[in-house]
């Protein structure tokens, strides 16, 4: 299924973009308003040889979003797009690296973006070959609220550790009692301070069924 290729409300950002219009008719494939965003394809693992960079990290849909690449083929114009874990992604902007192989664009996240997954900012070729994956960027609501499901990974000295379906590890802050590893849960809560459980992203739990 071929990608979208309408741009978002986003405000462009860029130097060098004249004539890229004219580059999106030539190669992009023909799609229906209709059709869903495509498939991440699995080769975007791996690619952190080529940073993306994301500011900020988190935020509901309509966040403002600078992204930024680097170690990018020269004078190359490049799709930036938008894909959730399990899910699809869309093209959002076409965007010409410069002399240096970088890149800058700024971009809003699209209502279709949901909190229940993570999302990653992808940088593809003419052939929509990946090129660069971002770091997660993580959909709220407007109260900062996201959702997440996965397994407890770990359970120790009171903290309680999510492995998510989109292997990020979380700490669980207010989890509850009766906790063990291997336990299925969907979490319901927002971001705040790491604390003393180690390395992770720390969840505020606000709400949490088992069985996930």
């Amino acid at each position: 299924m071929a990608p979208r290729r309408e741009a978002s409300r986003g405000v462009r950002r860029g130097r060098g973009t004249a004539g890229l219009v004219l580059c999106v008719a030539l190669w992009a494939p023909e799609a229906s308003a209709q059709e869903r965003p495509r498939a991440i394809p699995d080769a975007v693992h791996g690619l952190q040889s080529r940073p993306t960079t994301l500011s900020p990290t988190s935020g509901p849909p309509g966040t403002v979003v600078t992204v930024r690449g680097s170690f990018l083929p020269a004078i190359t114009p490049v799709q930036v797009a938008l894909g959730g874990t399990q899910s699809g992604f869309e093209a959002l902007r076409l965007v010409l690296t410069n002399r240096a192989g970088e890149m800058e664009e700024v971009v809003e996240i699209p209502d279709w973006a949901k909190r229940d997954r993570a999302h990653r900012f992808i940088i593809f070729d003419a052939y929509f070959s990946p090129l660069s994956a971002s770091p997660l960027f993580h959909v709220t609501d407007e109260n900062g609220l996201l959702v997440r499901q996965g397994a407890i990974a770990e359970v120790q000295g009171g903290c309680v550790i999510l492995l998510g379906d989109d292997e990020e590890r979380y700490i669980l802050v207010d989890a509850g009692p009766g906790l063990a590893v291997g336990d299925g849960v969907i979490v319901e809560g927002r971001f705040t301070s790491s604390g003393p459980c180690g390395e992770g992203l720390a969840l505020q739990v606000i709400q949490l069924t088992r069985g996930g």
